[in-house]
């Protein structure tokens, strides 16, 4: 006869570290710093040997479990369980102090204002006197050092030919005594050339050094002193008014122990209270669910 164990899978079988089980899910943990990754790895290291519960096995199709199923199974864990997660949530949350467990307080807020107005009429005589004493000072000095040296050259080779031709011809005539008329008395004629040539060469140097030195200096004392006087007579009429308002907030808190216990039985219920762990209960409500309590 087979054992009907032998056809039942363990968790291990179904899922492994990487399936997001707690993802699926979908509980708020932010206020815990936990992670649900971490969550996954205690739920595996904790139940990874139970054997799968109805509710698992429902879910299975051809050995595994499909994201989709994965999607509804932790939606129906979530709307399961969420209203006893989030009550135990706060307990752990809850901020106390052990030893005293009455706490009294009383809160109340006054508020208040008030004016003011005030009048000023004033009556005087403003009188702005300035002296002046002002002395300025100028002392300016240029000094000049200047030389200019010249080195100048001039070779003159000039020359100059100058050619002339002159031609001469001529009639002498002579008068008789009381004639109105000249007869021919003689003839001259002749030609003339005259050639030239001038050639001016040499040279003209012109050298020295021109120097100019001296200090200029211009320097004085400029000085302006009086006295302006400014007066003139004020009148001031003015209102000043002040709005003030204000609040005033007080707090009074009493806290003790109404003396039914003392501080040391508190303590020990304080122990007692902090071994539940809260993530415990978590991963042992979820596998209910998804495991039979056997291995």
């Amino acid at each position: 006869m087979m054992n009907p164990r032998m056809e039942k899978k363990q968790i291990k079988d179904l899922m492994s570290l990487t399936t997001d089980l707690f993802g699926y899910i979908n509980y708020d943990l932010t206020d815990l710093e936990i992670s649900k990754e971490m969550l996954n790895f205690y739920f595996m290291s904790r139940y990874s040997n139970r054997w799968a519960s109805p509710v698992m096995e429902l879910l299975v199709e051809d050995g595994t479990i499909s994201a989709a199923n994965w999607t509804v199974l932790g939606n129906y864990l979530n709307q399961l369980f969420k209203n006893k997660w989030d009550r135990l949530k706060n307990i752990v949350l809850l901020e106390y102090d052990p030893i005293h467990n009455y706490s009294d307080n009383m809160s109340e807020d006054i508020s208040d204002n008030d004016g003011r107005t005030v009048t000023l009429d004033l009556d005087g005589t403003i009188i702005n006197t300035r002296t002046d004493n002002i002395t300025e000072t100028t002392s300016n000095t240029r000094t000049d050092n200047t030389t200019r040296t010249d080195n100048l050259t001039r070779t003159d080779d000039l020359e100059q030919t100058k050619n002339s031709q002159s031609e001469n011809s001529g009639l002498n005539s002579i008068y008789g005594f009381n004639s109105e008329n000249s007869v021919p008395s003689d003839e001259n004629s002749g030609d003339g050339s005259v050639s030239e040539t001038d050639t001016q060469t040499g040279t003209v140097r012109n050298s020295g050094t021109v120097t100019n030195t001296g200090t200029v200096s211009n320097a004085g004392t400029k000085q302006n002193t009086g006295t302006v006087a400014n007066s003139a007579s004020n009148t001031t009429d003015s209102t000043e008014e002040t709005q003030r308002e204000f609040t005033r907030e007080r707090t009074v808190t009493h806290i003790g122990n109404i003396g039914n216990l003392t501080s040391q039985q508190l303590l020990t219920q304080e122990v007692e209270f902090w071994n539940w762990n809260f993530i415990i209960q978590m991963l042992s409500d979820v596998a209910d669910v998804l495991t039979l309590p056997i291995y």
